[in-house]
């Protein structure tokens, strides 16, 4: 188990009250808004099944309609997923990395990868496990963050953040056969709305 593993079994229980405060709030308000902005390109696009990878304690789980009938979570801390799933009952929950993905091809129709990209050193390594088991022409929720003084700051929370350029991210979403349907920007997030090209 990594010091970062070990750090989000601890945080799990508080990690909803640490983002209660004002500034996160903020911050928060501007990526909802962004996530809301990009989901509606998928109005007319059926969607029957979603994965939230790095879960955590559930947030981009609000965003995914009732209606959808399977819907799938998958996080590397036990913790976060154990005080998840209460709040999410109609919701698959897995304990796995998402480097070592234990899934079959061309599983999902949408997939949200939010937050989790600035905790992972090589990025090709995570988009080479999101590629195959997203079905053809489907989607994909993502975000980096920026090379900014905020995302620095967020060294001071006591682990490791990868902040990255955006010609670094657009030539390994090439090279991995998707292309951008949208991108939204806020301080501390740059989010792509992705579609998987048919038949890679």
């Amino acid at each position: 188990m990594t010091i970062s593993h070990k750090f989000w079994n601890l945080l799990a229980p508080i990690y909803k009250m640490l983002r209660h405060n004002p500034i996160s709030r903020y911050f928060i308000k501007k990526e909802n808004r962004a996530i809301e902005s990009l989901l509606v390109n998928l109005a007319s696009y059926e969607i029957k099944t979603v994965c939230d990878l790095g879960v955590g304690r559930g947030h981009c789980l609000y965003f995914i309609p009732e209606k959808i009938p399977h819907r799938f979570a998958i996080d590397k801390s036990m913790s976060m997923i154990q005080h998840t799933s209460y709040d999410f009952p109609e919701t698959k929950f897995l304990q796995a990395d998402v480097l070592h993905l234990p899934l079959k091809n061309s599983t999902f129709d949408l997939i949200f990868c939010i937050g989790l990209m600035e905790y992972i050193p090589e990025v090709e390594s995570l988009i080479a496990q999101l590629n195959p088991v997203l079905k053809n022409e489907g989607y994909l929720l993502i975000s980096y963050s920026p090379r900014n003084a905020l995302t620095y700051l967020r060294f001071f929370r006591g682990h490791r953040i990868y902040p990255r350029e955006s010609t670094e991210i657009e030539k390994c979403f090439s090279k991995y056969h998707f292309e951008i349907s949208g991108l939204k920007t806020t301080p501390l997030q740059h989010q792509y709305l992705l579609k998987k090209k048919e038949g890679s």
